[in-house]
């Protein structure tokens, strides 16, 4: 069988699992209209997360082999026009001025927006190409299923807005930081650096700004909404019941303890100490009168620097270390050990990137998309298995990594250390 004809075959046996298990939800089939319901969370499983990936990848590589090389490569290099629609869609607010449940006209658009008619219809055709709302007859738009998420999940917009007005410019900028700062791991010499005229770190830059600070925290709730970063994924895909009873755990940099509260609520003998900046820790709601509240305790602290909280079992870090490069993630890591105990467990949960061509295509592409962005923003990186073992090694050979593994369906894995003072002596600080 030919590369094309299995690459087909593989779709159609893949697209009959997808639909048997749909139908076994009773969830309509995948549509672009305007009241399609989300079928991925209603009938997620094993079996069509596996196929839903499989078919992805596989219509990929079908799609650029009938591409051809030559045309591949103008497709790339015309694929910097495809942010201009989504940036005007933003821009324009252009979801919210159209209804739910009409049509309006370009013309309409277009007055309403302060644009040429012309201009408004040659941007929403492009956007219209790309899934976002939909051309019901000649001169006219309205939303569809695309469309509709933006104009009613905040975060999604925020996430899109994000994407066009500060991860867009950084990105153009990013090999110019390459090459002014070459092999900078500081977190202020990036191409949002340059994008911005600063010579400070994005963090600096974005709580200069408030509403545009707001806006980008708001937009990774969108990554919590996925249900690839689900604290299901946490729950199930760690022993936690195997820790000793009345076990304490620190989530470090934890914000709202979105995590540690599903654990409490979970399981009734584990205590939590949540640690963030004290602008996060004051914006907490209070936690409701009900038994698992009393043990979730929440600490003002700067991880960068000497952690406070003496003998916990585990420390905790979700989505943390992808953020800092060796040098700065080591140095976190360095102001726990005055306050380790033997065999206290470091326990990070991050991406562990694969190998390539381990994983799908799919699941690859999504992990070192966000890999390139932390080279963007931050001169940081998402890292493989040998690379995390580096990181402790590197920090003090008293951390002695245990094991690295990414739970099935889950985008974040994790990745365990045990502190083991008495087998090695320390690294200077």
């Amino acid at each position: 069988m030919s590369s094309l004809r299995s690459l087909a075959q593989s779709i159609l046996d893949n697209v009959d699992v997808i639909e048997s298990c749909l139908e076994a939800k009773g969830c309509p089939p995948p549509s672009w209209d305007v009241n399609a319901q989300d079928w991925l969370s209603n009938a997620d499983s094993r079996d069509l997360r596996k196929s839903r990936e499989t078919v992805l990848s596989a219509t990929k590589e079908l799609h650029d082999l009938l591409i051809g090389p030559r045309e591949l490569i103008q497709v790339m290099g015309e694929h910097h026009n495809d942010l201009i629609s989504s940036q005007a869609i933003i821009r324009y607010g252009i979801a919210n001025r159209i209804p739910i449940d009409k049509k309006i006209s370009y013309a309409e658009l277009a007055a309403s927006c302060g644009i040429h008619e012309h201009v408004a219809q040659r941007l929403l055709r492009h956007a219209i190409l790309r899934r976002l709302f939909i051309e019901p007859q000649p001169g006219m738009v309205a939303h569809n299923a695309v469309s509709r998420v933006l104009l009613e999940d905040e975060q999604m917009r925020d996430f899109l807005a994000v994407s066009v007005e500060d991860l867009w410019p950084a990105a153009t900028k990013t090999v110019d930081a390459l090459q002014k700062w070459q092999k900078s791991d500081l977190p202020h010499e990036t191409g949002f650096t340059l994008a911005n005229n600063s010579t400070s770190s994005i963090y600096h830059v974005l709580a200069a700004e408030p509403n545009r600070g707001m806006r980008f925290a708001n937009s990774m709730g969108a990554y919590s909404a996925n249900p690839t970063y689900s604290a299901d994924h946490v729950l199930k895909g760690y022993p936690w019941r195997s820790l000793p009873p009345a076990a304490s755990i620190v989530d470090i940099g934890g914000s709202h303890g979105s995590i540690p509260i599903a654990l409490a609520k979970e399981f009734g003998d584990i205590n939590f100490i949540i640690q963030d900046l004290p602008m996060i820790i004051e914006s907490v709601p209070a936690l409701p009168d009900e038994e698992w509240a009393s043990r979730v305790k929440f600490m003002s602290h700067d991880f960068f620097t000497e952690q406070p909280v003496k003998d916990a079992d585990i420390y905790y870090f979700r989505w943390i270390m992808h953020g800092y490069a060796d040098s700065n993630a080591a140095q976190l890591l360095k102001h726990l050990i005055p306050a380790l105990k033997p065999g206290a467990r470091i326990l990070i949960n991050d991406y562990v990137l694969p190998e390539p061509g381990t994983v799908s295509w799919w699941s690859e592409t999504r992990a070192r998309v966000v890999d390139i962005t932390q080279i963007e923003i931050l001169n940081s990186r998402e890292r493989e298995l040998g690379e995390w073992k580096g990181l402790f090694a590197m920090t003090d050979p008293r951390f002695k990594m245990l094991n690295a593994w990414t739970p099935e369906g889950s985008a974040l894995g994790f990745i365990e250390a045990v502190w083991q003072p008495e087998e090695t002596k320390p690294v200077d600080m």
